[in-house]
Formats: structure tokens, C-alpha cells, sequence
């Protein structure tokens, strides 16, 4: 909501906040007659150390870089100019929303009927931060109780207020994705009917029916292959793990392209036998991650196919026979890497490493399970250092890769970019590459080179 830019007419904030609330909520207040709505916001903050802090510090770092003042918020005040900048700070973003949970309450007063209720959330401050506020025609900021919830993302909040919130059918308005994604374990859709709307009011109005969504996917033959009750869960997987709010995304390949491929060979990354695991297994000591190595292996095999021999990469699987079905799993997924290695122009277009998979994927477990508490009053965060991350202090960081392989990155780095410059043959200890006992290679400078790389380091390279 609060996302739209201001227009050149709204001079004052209070002008600013009814045009918020018209263009959001006037057609559901006075058309469509709503008996309740609740406009949630973020509650930035309340974790301490969590993954978001990532993103936070890289807007802080942009804030910072320019000439900025601070603001507090009232209605007569003049509406600030430089609107991205308000947003892209912090501090002031959360100013603007404590103010407009207030705002909004006042404003609405004037346009509900009857028993009609409108309820902010996520806009308290100190003693009152989990405060949901509601206001009617005759009656204004009264808290409203049952909505308490830890959760710091709207997207996440909103679906406890769903499940809390009397009456059957509902309403969802949301622009990301997350939202339906964050639903599909989160509401009982046998006591709720659900719409979730993509977009705003008009001519290009997008409705997503939750319901029948669910029903869709017990229905679909693509995913017989998988128990309906499952179904769900291994959407929701599939999306988390595929790049979101707390997870990377994997260069060149789509979600929409991730999604072809998984409808494709949906048997084959969720339907074989219980040893090789699937998307749904979401506990880090289960096979669920030999099931995302599949999925992975499979998108990079089927961007890549004329690299393979095999029409299909199931056939190509079953040619690495093993005892060990984690080994199998191992030499298909690093062959693939090798074929697509001539492929490339950058290293990110490379299918990560197994290490690296593996973190990412225990990234996914931990997004997982935060989403299926977003119905809960309390939850109970799984510790961040065990799931992909690097805690150090009060500052939280991507854990890319087992130290090992970004030792070996360093030094492919180095091997290519850095070296001597000698003009005698690179044959005694007063060569840098010769008393690091490494061959020269491409970043060296030297001339008539006696210690020259015969490729070695390349074929090191492609085991990272």
C-alpha cells in the first residue's frame, strides 16, 4: 500500500492516506459492502538476527550514501518528495507506518456502514506492538484481540488473521506471490472459501480462487505419482527452493522453467522409492535433499540437452549404477556439471556445487518452516548457523559453500588473474608460482616459461 507513489495533488499526509484508502479498500467498503477489513503491514524487527537483515543492510548501505533526514509524520505535514528514499531508510518507513495505522482508523470512520470494521496491524509501537487496532462508524482504536503474531512479513501475518477472522469466505489482496505460496499449508480450506487477488482493482483484474487452486492440484494426472496430501507441501517446497524472500536464485533458470520441469519429470524427482527421498521430506536428516538434487539436475539437464547423449534425464541416471543411492545421486548430479561446464560464458551459470546445494537447500528447509507457523501466535525459529547461514556476533551472512570449495575458487582465481612475471624461465624458488609450488598459468607474465599449466588446474576446478 504504501508503495504508491503520492500524485502531485496530495499536499498534506492526510490527503495522501485517503487516497490509500479509497483506491485499496473504497470499492470492497462501499461496493462490495465487506463486513471487515484488515489492512496489515510489516513488522520489521522483532527477530533480532534473521535473514532479512541481508537485504535491510544492503538498502541501509544505499540510504546512507545520500544526504538524508529523517522525518516524522502528521497529517498537516507536507508530503515528502523524495518518496523511494522515505521507503529505502528505515527508520522513517517505520515512522510512516505507525502513522498510518492511526491515519487509516480516522479516515475510515468517515467512509464505513454500519457494523462495518476496519483493523490495522503491525503499526504499534513499545507496549503496544502487538496491538491490532479496529475502528466502526461509532467507535475508533479499540484493540481487537486474537490477531497477536510474531511474525515480521504482512505476507506471512496476514494468513493467521484468515484463520482467525469469523465468517467463511475471504478475501486475500496481495501483488507477491508469496502470499498463496505461504497459504497452501497455512489454511483449512474446508472451513474457509479463499479468493486471493493479485492485482488491483480494473480492467486487468487478476482472482486466484484458493480453493479450487487446491482442488487443481488433487485433480492434476501430471502429479499422480504423488499422495494428494503431499501435494501441497511439495508446491510450496518447490517455490521456496527456486529463489524468495530468504533464498538465492539460480542464474538463467526461471521459476516458470523450474516449474516445466518439474510437471515434466514429476515422477521422477518425487515418485521414486522411499530411499531416494522427496521435496516433502523437509527434515535436515532425510532424503528430501537426494529429491532437490533431482529437481536441480534436472533444470540445468534439460536447459543444457544437447550436451547429453540421453534423451531424458531419468535414462541418464539410471546409466550410473551404484549400491549407494546417495553416490548415484552424487556422480549423475557432478556429470551433469561437467557437461555443462563448455556450455558457459560466466562461473554462475555453472550448476552449484553438491555443498553448496546442500546449504541452499537447508536454507529452504528453514523458510519452510517459518511459513508453516504464519497461522501461529508464537513461533519457534529453527537456529540460523544450522541452516546455511554464518552468524557472527550481531551481523548474519549467506554461507555459500563448504570452506573447502571456496578455498579452491580463491586459488582458481588467483591461478588465473595473478602471477609472476619472470624473465628467466620460471626454473628456481625466485619464481612466486615455483615457491608456491603451483604451475603458471594464465595471469602470469612471464617469458620462456619452463613451468607452464598443462590443464590440471582446470580439471581441479571442475570438482568445486
Amino acid at each position: 500500500m504504501i508503495n504508491t507513489t503520492p500524485l502531485r495533488i496530495h499536499t498534506k499526509m492526510i490527503e495522501y492516506t485517503k487516497h490509500l484508502l479509497v483506491r485499496y479498500c473504497g470499492y470492497y467498503i462501499i461496493n462490495m459492502g465487506i463486513s471487515k477489513i484488515h489492512i496489515i503491514f510489516d513488522d520489521a524487527g522483532r527477530f533480532g538476527l534473521n535473514p532479512k537483515l541481508i537485504e535491510q543492510a544492503r538498502r541501509d548501505a544505499r540510504v546512507s550514501s545520500v544526504n538524508h533526514e529523517h522525518v516524522t509524520f502528521t497529517d498537516e505535514m507536507q508530503v515528502p518528495s523524495k518518496w523511494r528514499e522515505i521507503l529505502e531508510c528505515r527508520q522513517c518507513k517505520r515512522k510512516l507506518i505507525v502513522y498510518m495505522g492511526q491515519s487509516l482508523l480516522q479516515v475510515a470512520r468517515k467512509m464505513l456502514r454500519g457494523d462495518q470494521k476496519l483493523l490495522t496491524a503491525g503499526t504499534g509501537e513499545d507496549e503496544d506492538q502487538d496491538t491490532v487496532w479496529f475502528t466502526t462508524t461509532n467507535e475508533i482504536q479499540y484493540p481487537a484481540p486474537g490477531y497477536k503474531c510474531a511474525a515480521e512479513e504482512g505476507d506471512t501475518r496476514v494468513w493467521l488473521h484468515a484463520d482467525r477472522s469469523p465468517g467463511r469466505k475471504k478475501l486475500i489482496y496481495s501483488p507477491d506471490t508469496d502470499v498463496y505460496h505461504i497459504g497452501l499449508t497455512n489454511v483449512d480450506t474446508t472451513s474457509n472459501d479463499i479468493i486471493v487477488q493479485l492485482s488491483t482493482i480494473g480492467t486487468n483484474l487478476k482472482l486466484l480462487h484458493f480453493n479450487k487452486f487446491i482442488e487443481a492440484l488433487y485433480e492434476d494426472p501430471d502429479l499422480a505419482s504423488i499422495p494428494k496430501p503431499k501435494r501441497a507441501k511439495i508446491l510450496q517446497i518447490l517455490y521456496i527452493s527456486t529463489g524468495c524472500d530468504f533464498t538465492s536464485f539460480f542464474v538463467g533458470i526461471g521459476k516458470t522453467a523450474f516449474l516445466k520441469s518439474f510437471f515434466r519429470n514429476t515422477e521422477f524427482i518425487t515418485g521414486l522409492s522411499p530411499t531416494c527421498g522427496s521435496l516433502c521430506d523437509t527434515t535436515p536428516d532425510s532424503n528430501g535433499f537426494l529429491a532437490f538434487i533431482r529437481l536441480i539436475g534436472v533444470a540445468y539437464f534439460e536447459k543444457n540437452r544437447r550436451a547429453f547423449e540421453n534423451d531424458n534425464p531419468r535414462g541418464f541416471f539410471n546409466s550410473f549404477s551404484s549400491p549407494c543411492v546417495k553416490e548415484q545421486h552424487s556422480t549423475w548430479y557432478n556429470e551433469i556439471r561437467a557437461k555443462v561446464w563448455p556450455r558457459i560464458a560466466f562461473e554462475d551459470q555453472l550448476p552449484p556445487s553438491l555443498d553448496a546445494l546442500h546449504l541452499h537447500w537447508l536454507r529452504t528447509l528453514w523458510m519452510a518452516d517459518y511459513w508453516d507457523q504464519a497461522s501461529r501466535t508464537n513461533m519457534n525459529l529453527l537456529p540460523l548457523d544450522s541452516f546455511g547461514w554464518i552468524v557472527n556476533g550481531n551481523e548474519i551472512s549467506v554461507e555459500w559453500d563448504s570452506p573447502e570449495n571456496i578455498t579452491q575458487v580463491k586459488n582458481r582465481v588467483s591461478f588465473l588473474t595473478h602471477g609472476c612475471s619472470c624473465k628467466t624461465g620460471c626454473t628456481t624458488l625466485r619464481c612466486k608460482c615455483v615457491n608456491s609450488s603451483r604451475q603458471c598459468g594464465p595471469g602470469c607474465g612471464c617469458c620462456k616459461c619452463q613451468n607452464q599449466s598443462r590443464g590440471e588446474g582446470m580439471i581441479h576446478y571442475m570438482s568445486i
